[in-house]
């Protein structure tokens, strides 16, 4: 049960510390990073459309929430990369039992995704329904995270958080560690309700 919440979440752990690593050590990682947060802008204005379209809010407010509070401009493209890389750890286990873990692959892939959503769902709820306690929390996260990168004299690291909101994304990894087990419980439950229904109706 734990070993695939915990390797779902080491995929969005990963996601992060592949964009620190191109952006720290690759020729023109800075160009590239700050177009990949150009495309989770484009992706979440685009979002933001749908939802106020559909649902008859204020663009300005959804905006409000998804990207100015939540991050979501930044989540949805560390979720993307997320992705990526449970797809590629199914797909290097497939090769030692295709027929086996074809559909572990498939299982393993829509329970990342549900998770990833989930979290996207709570984190925004969260901030609607409590947005004072949600800014203290995040506020919290990025004051301990500048006092830590100062102390050290990490001031190139410093630049990075702030272009890739360091501190959303910690916040996102510790709901989503949670979401992944929910996931997998909810998945047993589910699986035991059908056992009952298939024995005893």
């Amino acid at each position: 049960m734990f070993r695939f919440a915990f390797l779902r979440w080491l995929c969005f752990i990963l996601a992060v510390v592949t964009v620190i690593a191109i952006w720290w050590w690759a020729e023109g990682g800075a160009a590239f990073v700050n177009n990949l947060m150009a495309t989770g802008k484009q992706w979440t204005s685009w979002l933001t459309n749908e939802i106020a379209y559909w649902s008859g809010k204020q663009r300005s407010d959804v905006s409000s929430v998804l990207k100015d509070k939540q991050h979501l401009d930044r989540t949805i493209i560390f979720s993307g990369i997320a992705l990526l890389y449970s797809c590629a750890f199914e797909l290097s286990f497939g090769l030692f039992a295709w027929s086996y873990w074809r559909w572990r692959l498939i299982t393993h892939l829509y329970r990342t995704f549900f998770a990833l959503l989930i979290v996207h769902g709570v984190l925004a709820l969260w901030w609607i329904f409590d947005g004072n306690n949600a800014m203290w929390w995040y506020d919290e996260h990025e004051r301990r995270l500048n006092i830590a990168l100062s102390a050290n004299g990490w001031h190139r690291m410093q630049t990075l958080a702030e272009v890739i909101h360091l501190h959303a994304l910690m916040i996102f990894a510790e709901a989503f560690a949670v979401a992944t087990l929910a996931v997998r419980f909810f998945h047993y439950v589910w699986l035991g309700l059908k056992w009952y229904f298939r024995v005893h109706w």
